[in-house]
């Protein structure tokens, strides 16, 4: 059962008062014969001020939403390019235990923390090659996954880049926790792709885990 987001809670609330103003306001107009004019006119100024309120209510959930995933992805980002040029093991290591299911819904979370809209999360995208993201400047890109003991070759990231071009995304991510063959790294170094073996995937998870929201999360 998928939980209620905190976003979702807030802006349904605020319509269910909306309505409620309305509704008020509808009966005191035409369904409420023995109420005074002054009564009326009362009752109609308020249900006016409570849905204007509410309105106003929405448009700053959604305008801090927006604040929010842009400020948690960026320091995110920020972090994980600090992190990835440091030479030092990342404190979540687990990556390269995951099966690929798990190693999915890892990616799944972890960018859903960090502000991005995961578009083919549900279990029947699973049989798609990629997860396509949607970022909180709107643009969107594929992130590849593969977990094998041996390195990943360059054909399987040749794809991706297809796909990237194919699909007009900003750039494609590829995790890998079995790593990279030299060929591949060396081959994708001018391209709009990011490789992520174990150690970049764990201080991405290091750097979500410090810098993301729950609140972000839409399961």
């Amino acid at each position: 059962m998928q939980k209620l987001k905190v976003r979702t809670l807030l802006e349904t609330t605020f319509l269910g008062i909306a309505a409620l103003c309305l509704l008020a306001g509808v009966f005191a107009l035409g369904f409420v014969e023995n109420l005074s004019k002054e009564n009326q006119a009362r009752i109609i100024f308020s249900s006016s001020l409570g849905v204007l309120f509410c309105f106003i209510g929405l448009l700053a959930v959604q305008t801090f939403w927006r604040w929010l995933r842009k400020r948690i992805w960026r320091r995110s980002m920020i972090a994980w390019q600090a992190k990835s040029e440091q030479d030092l093991p990342p404190q979540f290591d687990m990556a390269g235990h995951l099966s690929a299911g798990g190693l999915r819904f890892l990616a799944i979370h972890t960018h859903a923390r960090m502000g991005y809209h995961v578009i083919n999360q549900d279990e029947d995208d699973e049989a798609e090659d990629y997860l396509r993201l949607r970022n909180p400047d709107g643009g969107l890109e594929l992130l590849a996954y593969a977990q094998q003991t041996g390195p990943v070759e360059i054909r399987a990231v040749y794809a991706l880049s297809l796909a990237v071009k194919q699909e007009n995304a900003l750039c494609g991510y590829f995790w890998a926790p079995g790593g990279f063959s030299a060929e591949t790294i060396h081959w994708a170094r001018h391209k709009p792709i990011v490789l992520a073996g174990q150690h970049e995937i764990g201080h991405l998870v290091d750097c979500v885990r410090a810098n993301g929201s729950a609140l972000l999360e839409s399961r």
